[in-house]
């Protein structure tokens, strides 16, 4: 009889996925004009989970012009997607955000919770299954507009990925933050982040990370990162990645994990896209 009932349960869950999938039109989004429209709707459950995440992930994407490259967009997107489905094994709270000028230029293109939706595992998948198919198909249109996220506040995004994450998981939950870019902050022509350090300059005219923190700490801090588990890859890399100097991307790299350490976090900084 247990068996059964579990087996009417699935059936009925696949039959009702099966018709939304059928009937459902073309959905737009209003988050950027110019973003494409999305032909088909997500298959699955839109259920709130039912309890909290014991973990988080947040990942930030570089949408300036050093992202101009197909290759290494497509390589961000890869590694985002993965990282994304290692956080549905784990269960965990996800936000994607792509950037250029924090607080100018940023958007958020995904945010979800992996977390048990139900006490039935069928359930559980769908919803699964249906978070996965979102944040790919957010992945796909990550930088339709990028041209317009002028300037790069990596500092700022990370710290604004390490406050949401602490806001969504329970009590000594798990945070983690996987930045996506070449690192190189930089002010935008205008506007609230016109006053952003020219970080690359900066270390090609000889400053040393120290020197750079000790003058800029307030821009470069992360916020309190204590335990947060913070990654960062393509440092030192950017759209001309043949032409990419290993003297200058090990002086960003080298850069940034003291700026992580000094903000009490847990760091992994690297020029790769795993």
């Amino acid at each position: 009889m247990h068996k059964l009932i579990i087996a009417l349960i699935i059936a009925a869950l696949t039959g009702l996925v099966a018709f939304a999938w059928a009937s459902a039109g073309p959905t737009h989004t209003d988050r950027v004009a110019s973003q494409p429209v999305i032909q088909q709707a997500c298959p699955g459950s839109a259920a709130t989970p039912s309890t909290p995440s014991t973990s988080a992930l947040a990942i930030a994407l570089d949408g300036s012009l050093s992202t101009a490259t197909k290759t290494l967009r497509n390589e961000y997107r890869r590694a985002a997607l993965d990282a994304v489905r290692a956080a549905a094994t784990n269960e965990a709270a996800v936000r994607v955000v792509v950037f250029g000028a924090s607080g100018v230029g940023a958007r958020v293109i995904f945010s979800g919770s992996f977390a048990p939706v139900s006490t039935v595992y069928a359930f559980n998948l769908a919803a699964r299954n249906h978070l996965l198919c979102l944040a790919k198909q957010a992945l796909s249109s990550a930088f339709v507009g990028r041209a317009r996220l002028a300037g790069t506040d990596t500092a700022g995004v990370i710290a604004g990925q390490i406050g949401w994450g602490q806001s969504v998981v329970r009590s000594h939950g798990h945070v983690s933050v996987l930045a996506l870019g070449d690192g190189c902050q930089a002010p935008s022509p205008s506007g609230a982040n016109a006053h952003l350090t020219d970080l690359c300059g900066e270390l090609r005219k000889g400053s040393k990370p120290a020197w750079i923190l000790a003058h800029h700490w307030t821009e470069f801090s992360f916020g309190d990162s204590r335990g947060v588990h913070v990654t960062m890859e393509g440092v030192g890399v950017g759209k001309d990645s043949a032409a990419a100097s290993t003297l200058e991307a090990e002086n960003e790299v080298r850069f940034w994990k003291l700026a992580c350490r000094r903000s009490r976090a847990v760091c992994q900084i690297g020029s790769s896209v795993s």
